[in-house]
């Protein structure tokens, strides 16, 4: 229906607009699960709504607009009235106008704080809509809310992993380091053969590997990399309490090892030459012993030897031979320095001393060996004149 200026009827107004799509285009408005929109005429009449119906049957079975301000809908009455009575309060400004879009908020209700947004539609044939959409403030703040929540669960979590980790992590530390303490403290106290090995490629494992090299140069003669004094008395004296514990009759061996002719061979070739005599006797005794049996340099031309699990004297012996036979050949390291045709070789005079028949202790067990060298040696000397 179209009126005149006089409010007369002048005509109609013909449209194709289906007041169902309307409705089910509000019905489709990403929303959220509380929030409404709504399209009214001047009067109230509900046009469409998002939800809840806008027609509703009257006395002579017709259809009849539902009034927003009555609707059954408390938020949709309430969002209805506050916005009714803000257009109004716009129109009565001077200069007012209620084409533009405008937002507010008010208390709904149920006491909770509604955010709503409206605005007229007018055109020249007399369209004249008011449009509203409302949200409760909670809706939109719990997604806030829950992203807060969400965010503040996952950092304690977080935080939790972090503490976790950590604990685990500055206990396998702790544990490395306690390790290498141990070992350093061992070794303060004369103990230098602590092995430690820790598989780790940061400092801590380089501190480890560093701590094996310090260990392994302590232990180890430069000269001839064999082992060197100390690690023999060391491997002796652990040796006898094992057999004491284990009640072996005869466990092991100590063999004393003295060169002879070292000292003409230093004289007529030099210390250069005589080491390489020493590193290249050393060669022969690891070559010719048992991966059980340890040689070390014990000073100067002197070497000592344990044989592990000998049953008598007489095994040690043959061992002692077997020895002296190597270290009898000629020398490598004269080759292309003495005279044409010249071989020259060193031997070795090589005492015995069984544990426990000969000695209980390292030192007597280094006595009687060292006795049974120079027995042997003046023998060969007395035997060669």
């Amino acid at each position: 229906r179209v009126n005149d200026a006089q409010g007369q009827f002048e005509g109609v107004v013909a449209t194709d607009l289906s007041l169902a799509h309307l409705n089910d285009f509000l019905k489709k408005l990403p929303l959220s699960s509380n929030g409404f929109a709504f399209i009214v005429e001047p009067d109230g009449s509900l046009i469409a709504t998002s939800r809840g119906p806008h027609l509703k049957k009257g006395l002579g079975e017709d259809n009849k607009r539902v009034n927003a301000a009555q609707s059954d809908d408390p938020l949709i009455a309430a969002t209805y009235k506050k916005v009714k009575e803000l257009t109004l309060s716009a129109d009565s400004r001077p200069g007012g106008s209620r084409g533009d879009s405008q937002t507010s908020s008010f208390l709904g209700p149920d006491g909770e704080i509604i955010q709503a947004g409206y605005s007229t539609l007018r055109d020249k044939a007399g369209l004249n809509w008011l449009v509203v959409v409302a949200v409760p403030r909670n809706d939109f703040m719990q997604k806030v809310t829950d992203n807060l929540q969400r965010t503040a669960w996952l950092a304690l979590l977080a935080c939790v992993l972090i503490g976790v980790t950590g604990l685990v992590v500055l206990n396998v530390i702790a544990k490395d380091l306690q390790s290498l303490a141990d070992a350093a403290r061992k070794m303060g106290d004369g103990h230098f053969d602590n092995h430690i090995s820790l598989d780790r490629n940061d400092e801590i494992g380089e501190l480890a590997k560093s701590f094996a090299a310090m260990q392994t140069q302590l232990f180890t003669d430069r000269l001839t990399g064999i082992p060197n004094r100390e690690a023999m008395i060391r491997r002796i004296e652990d040796r006898i309490v094992t057999q004491r514990r284990s009640g072996d009759n005869h466990p092991f061996a100590v063999l004393f090892l003295d060169l002879n002719g070292f000292k003409s061979i230093n004289d007529r070739f030099g210390h250069d030459v005589g080491d390489k005599v020493l590193a290249e006797i050393s060669q022969r005794l690891t070559a010719n012993l048992r991966d059980s049996d340890m040689a070390a340099r014990y000073g100067g031309d002197e070497f000592v030897v344990l044989l592990e699990n000998v049953p008598n004297h007489d095994g040690a012996a043959r061992a002692r031979d077997k020895l002296e036979r190597a270290l009898s050949a000629p020398l490598r390291a004269l080759q292309g320095i003495a005279v044409d045709g010249e071989q020259i070789s060193v031997g070795a005079s090589i005492g015995i001393a069984l544990c426990p028949d000969e000695g209980h202790d390292l030192q007597t067990l280094l006595k009687r060996a060292d006795e049974d060298m120079y027995l042997r040696k003046s023998t060969a000397v007395g035997a060669r004149a």
